[in-house]
């Protein structure tokens, strides 16, 4: 199902209702806010990035620094890096999570980054990841990140823009849970006419959801997500 189909599926839910009352602009901006609420509810979507690791450099921002899209949290894998002094074919270090209680408590002076070596831990402090130990060396595409998502496209998140755009960044096994944002949509919409039909479509939108869940822990790597690769963080 595609964008434009979605809207029309939208206007039969309501149909009971004056769809008079609802601008195209309104229904676009609900069926975007499904796709996102979907992802949030269910982290069905993952994705891996690639960065530098900088000499001197401990501390580096989500979207400033690593470009994380529709960044909503770290998956299980999180960070790992890459010794520079083991040979190519290593395996990336993964790094532990740390609290900054713990850090203060375990490392203190953690911040600083006169204390240098292979990053061991990291910390995140709103938008912001730190490592620690502070690197000693710059490695090209040193740092590997795994983290949940919603679409994003031309700046909408949700990522539904164009007639032919199809959600949760079209992974086919997705499809059969396409209608989900439309639910979620529909139930706002109803919802601020204060049409009775609004719990019932909001009840079908929690079942659907719930199934997508059992779904995905279904697979064996489940955590719960989809893997997509094709990302890369510039």
């Amino acid at each position: 199902m595609n964008f434009q189909e979605m809207q029309e599926e939208l206007s039969e839910v309501l149909a009971e209702s004056s769809t008079r009352t609802f601008t195209l602009t309104q229904r676009r901006r609900w069926i975007n806010r499904g796709v996102v609420e979907v992802c949030r509810l269910t982290r069905c979507l993952v994705r891996e990035a690639t960065a530098d690791l900088v000499a001197g450099d401990n501390d580096y921002h989500i979207m400033n620094d690593w470009n994380l899209t529709g960044f909503m949290e770290f998956a299980k894998e999180g960070i790992v890096v890459r010794d520079a002094a083991a040979p190519p074919a290593t395996l990336f270090v993964p790094l532990e999570r740390r609290t900054v209680e713990w850090l203060d408590e375990v490392h203190p002076g953690w911040r600083m980054t006169q204390i240098r070596g292979m990053p061991q831990y990291y910390a995140v402090i709103g938008q912001v990841v730190y490592l620690y130990p502070t690197p000693n060396v710059s490695v090209t595409g040193g740092v590997r990140v795994t983290y949940y998502y919603y679409p994003v496209k031309n700046g909408v998140a949700g990522g539904l823009v164009d007639p032919t755009d199809v959600p949760f960044d079209g992974h086919p096994a997705l499809e059969p849970y396409h209608m989900l944002p439309v639910l979620y949509a529909g139930w706002r919409g109803l919802l601020k006419v204060g049409a009775p039909k609004a719990e019932a479509v909001l009840q079908e939108f929690v079942a659907g959801v719930e199934t997508l869940k059992r779904s995905l822990r279904s697979k064996p790597d489940y955590e719960p997500r989809i893997r997509m690769w094709q990302y890369r963080a510039r």
